[in-house]
């Protein structure tokens, strides 16, 4: 990187923050899960469904399924109602 810098010059960012790595499945559901949180429309609701999610995680017991093979009738589902996200700049 040093020759880099010095042949083609870099560029730093002092960054102050959470920083996910997106190049793995769990760091973009984790960065997802932290925007949802604080996303104005949709925290509330996002915050219930992963209250009702992890409840029913608890409720199926640590020797089940996973989640994903859990038939739907036994989960319960909180739908948040359609949201439209503001457009970017």
């Amino acid at each position: 990187m040093t020759a880099l810098a010095r042949r083609d010059g870099m560029i730093g960012v002092d960054f102050v923050g959470t920083r996910y790595d997106m190049g793995n499945k769990l760091g973009i559901l984790q960065a997802t899960c932290e925007v949802a949180l604080q996303h104005p429309e949709v925290k509330d609701e996002f915050r219930n469904y992963l209250k009702n999610l992890a409840k029913n995680v608890i409720k199926s017991g640590a020797n089940s399924k996973p989640l994903w093979e859990i038939p739907p009738e036994r989960l319960l589902y909180v739908t948040p109602r359609p949201c439209a996200f503001p457009a970017g700049p």
